[in-house]
């Protein structure tokens, strides 16, 4: 499962953070629409529509500071990266027996955070019902796996795995707020203490995740009655996307310092996912 979508965000960010530093219009354009604002400027059209909503905006508008001083960066812990993910945390089904279906459908549609297929709906005509076996069976084809399928290994760029793992432990905590509601409450007041109950799960980010509840989400049973049965897709469909929120930081007051200071901030890759990369 590819990343190569994620890679070409963090380029045209730190693109736009250097513009947003010399031009005052650019910066309120980015920070008004910001998807907008990667599309017409630097050709990235925002691939995760149906799963993420993005916002862009200033560390004065937050009421925080981000700025360079002496030779490093330094910001309000109130201006961490954030990303909200919005999950089915209700149980889909009365019937126990239909949830673990249910859980494998969620796995399937929303796979990988951030993955270059994050976020496609398979709905009851999607891709899952579009080709078919000589007996008419759905036939799922995975992509390709080449040299170019994934984030490359070593450096500041976080790899696949790590966004999978995640992926992993979400599900985990997933299936285990539908059993417990005293779970799911720990997963809405603290998600981070919450994931750590999974086989010791840490994030690797020093960012903050959030977890709400998509209340709106609904899990369509496959339909049996149908000849044959195996052509009843069970989807979901999903009410609210995901919401990721990134703090520009602030213009260095030494014009000579900015590409010091991008070089920095864009070494922050490894820690802070949204970051930059070369």
């Amino acid at each position: 499962m590819g990343m190569n979508k994620l890679l070409d965000f963090r380029t045209a960010y730190m693109r736009s953070i250097a513009t947003a530093w010399s031009s005052p219009s650019f910066l309120n354009e980015l920070t008004t629409n910001p998807t907008g604002t990667l599309s017409r400027y630097f050709g990235f059209d925002w691939p995760w529509t149906n799963a993420c909503t993005l916002e862009i905006t200033t560390s004065e508008a937050a009421q925080g500071r981000f700025e360079w001083i002496g030779d490093e960066w330094v910001w309000s812990k109130n201006l961490l990266d954030s990303l909200t993910l919005y999950l089915p945390l209700t149980a889909p089904s009365s019937d126990p027996n239909a949830r673990a279906m249910a859980l494998a459908d969620y796995y399937r549609q929303r796979a990988s955070l951030f993955s270059d297929d994050w976020g496609t709906e398979y709905g009851p005509l999607g891709p899952l019902l579009a080709l078919r076996s000589p007996r008419g069976v759905p036939v799922v084809i995975d992509p390709a796996v080449g040299p170019h399928s994934s984030a490359p290994i070593g450096g500041f760029v976080p790899s696949d795995n790590e966004f999978s793992a995640f992926q992993v432990a979400l599900l985990s905590a997933l299936a285990k707020a539908w059993a417990d509601p005293g779970f799911k409450q720990k997963l809405l007041i603290d998600s981070t203490v919450a994931l750590h109950t999974i086989r010791g799960y840490e994030l690797p980010w020093n960012m903050n995740i959030t977890i709400r509840d998509d209340s709106g989400a609904h899990w369509t049973p496959p339909n049996v009655s149908s000849s044959p049965p195996s052509h009843g897709q069970s989807y979901w469909t999903f009410s609210q996307p995901s919401a990721l929120t990134l703090y520009l930081p602030t213009k260095p007051h030494n014009v000579e310092a900015e590409p010091i200071a991008l070089a920095a901030y864009n070494a922050t890759g490894a820690e802070y996912p949204f970051t930059c990369c070369c």
